[in-house]
């Protein structure tokens, strides 16, 4: 990674996030590194059972990312939503073996993310990708991690022993998830004193701090409405970024795109699902509601939600991204209407354009 601030862009690993990435244009992905959460296999409801198998399914991410990732230097890949006793068919292989395995055959430059909370199993596998793939390896600490120092120093001397890396080696994620606006303040302060106490701080390759302020869901937004939601882990980082004098060293920053950190599990066949546009701005994101997509002009919502927000003076024009310019051909029906997956993509695009393009900014001052 180079001195200039990178964005760490942490993804669900869907359809709508990888269209996303490869609909950014090539200015822009030079200072973003996509992390894939891959989830579970998607899940039959009816059957009560995965739709397909753990191996078809990460075969499937492997090539998601192979065919979307093509123009991004390098992703970050974590096993984060996975059971960490699955395994895969084929040779009762550790699932993260048998992705970058999947991966090196593709040719595609990944560096598997690992966790304080994980196994030594896990390690292991970790340990054989980093072997086969050059010596890189990222290391996730949760907000629980750091309460106490002394801890934290023998966990991570733990994982890197089993590892066999250095700190040198290990680019290292200080992940706080999901956080909301009344405690900005306190993070931000919490966030500096983990920092400059870190273990190793000035030796990782790179270091960056992340977090969500998105809600877990929008009913506090009335249908047919628009709602504005702070981006509280960007204010965090802003303070950061503004004492920087005083920390030992910047991170770099890192958040979850336009949803919340954890999924919620909803049963597709009872959930009711209003039309909506998540639109990031420099602090917040604007969020433009419409009504039930099961009931009356149900898609064809898009059109007018599109109209809505090209009319606003927070809109950014349909030069600014492919999102925008989609979001532009919606409005006056050169493009169709599209569907949920259409409108993460859309959001997603936008927000990693806007968010690399401010640490850009900041980078260049």
């Amino acid at each position: 990674m180079s001195e200039n601030l990178k964005y760490i862009a942490f993804l669900k690993g869907k359809k709508g996030e990888f269209d996303a990435i490869k609909n950014l244009t090539t200015k822009t992905l030079r200072n973003v590194v996509p992390l894939f959460d891959v989830p579970p296999p998607p899940w039959d409801w009816n059957e009560k059972k995965y739709k397909k198998s753990l191996d078809d399914h990460l075969i499937a991410v492997a090539k998601n990312i192979e065919k979307n990732c093509q123009a991004v230097n390098h992703v970050l890949i974590d096993l984060f939503a996975i059971n960490l006793d699955e395994r895969v068919e084929k040779d009762n292989q550790h699932p993260l073996t048998f992705l970058f395995d999947q991966l090196r055959e593709m040719k595609i430059h990944a560096t598997p993310v690992t966790g304080l909370d994980r196994n030594e199993e896990h390690w292991i596998a970790v340990q054989d990708i980093v072997r086969k793939n050059g010596g890189v390896v990222s290391l996730r600490l949760m907000e629980e991690d750091l309460f106490d120092n002394d801890t934290l120093k023998r966990n991570i001397g733990n994982v890197l022993n089993t590892i066999n890396i250095p700190p040198e080696s290990v680019d290292l994620l200080v992940d706080f998830r999901g956080i909301s606006e009344d405690q900005v303040e306190s993070k931000a302060s919490f966030v500096k004193n983990v920092l400059n106490q870190l273990p190793h701080c000035k030796k990782w390759r790179s270091l960056t701090v992340a977090a969500s302020g998105f809600p877990e869901n929008l009913s506090k937004v009335k249908k047919d409405d628009e709602a504005f939601i702070p981006r509280a882990e960007w204010k965090v980082w802003k303070k950061l970024w503004h004492h920087r004098d005083s920390l030992l060293r910047l991170p770099n920053y890192g958040d979850y795109g336009i949803c919340h950190p954890d999924l919620p599990e909803i049963d597709p066949r009872t959930m009711k699902v209003s039309a909506g546009i998540r639109y990031t701005l420099e602090e917040g994101w604007l969020i433009i509601r419409g009504m039930n997509l099961r009931k009356g002009k149900k898609g064809a919502q898009f059109h007018d939600l599109s109209s809505k927000l090209i009319k606003r003076n927070e809109y950014k024009g349909g030069e600014f991204s492919w999102g925008d310019d989609y979001i532009k051909k919606c409005a006056i029906e050169e493009r169709g209407p599209g569907n949920l997956t259409t409108w993460r993509n859309v959001g997603t695009n936008h927000h990693i354009t806007l968010v690399a393009a401010q640490l850009a900014n900041l980078s260049a001052a």
